[in-house]
């Protein structure tokens, strides 16, 4: 049977993945997000916009989010019931995406809202996903104006947050 403090870990360790996922997203990093998803896990939309296996459908996923001009994807109200080697979680998901102007249309915010419905396994002392269904809640577009990034932020290695943590393991 687990003790507290083992769920309590495991809980830790799935929240911790629910937000790899999302930095992933917004860090357009392959890498950390295949490493969310067991190697047969599989992602499923509402509407079947995508499904699939998540590590085959990575490059898509990346490419869609690279054709944007900026996107923040952020979890919470995250509720995880764990038993043994399995999990099931469900978490609110917002995502907010900037479209870049076509010749006849400006630059879109599109904005969601939704649910995250997973469900994970500990395989080789690893917590990952084995299958997620995203439940489409709200979804809206809006005109607006470019947003004016900051200078320093980056959709990829270049972004600051790589060399911060990077530093914490040097001398």
């Amino acid at each position: 049977m687990d003790t507290e403090i083992d769920i309590l870990l495991a809980k830790q360790a799935i929240l911790d993945q629910l937000h790899s996922y999302s930095r992933a997203v917004d860090r357009l990093d392959a890498e950390l997000f295949t490493s969310v998803w067991h190697s047969d896990g599989t992602l499923e939309f509402e509407g079947g916009a995508l499904k699939g296996n998540a590590h085959e459908l990575v490059g898509t996923f990346m490419a869609f989010h690279d054709s944007l001009l900026a996107h923040v994807h952020q979890v919470s109200n995250v509720s995880i019931e764990v038993v043994g080697d399995r999990a099931a979680s469900e978490s609110y998901a917002f995502a907010m995406l900037q479209v870049p102007a076509t010749e006849t249309e400006p630059i879109l915010s599109q904005h969601f809202r939704g649910r995250y419905l997973d469900r994970w396994s500990r395989r080789e002392g690893r917590w990952r996903i084995d299958h997620r269904q995203v439940v489409r809640g709200m979804f809206w577009s809006e005109p607006a104006p470019d947003s004016g990034r900051g200078a320093i932020a980056r959709r990829g290695p270049e972004d600051p947050v790589y060399e911060l943590f990077a530093s914490l393991h040097r001398g």
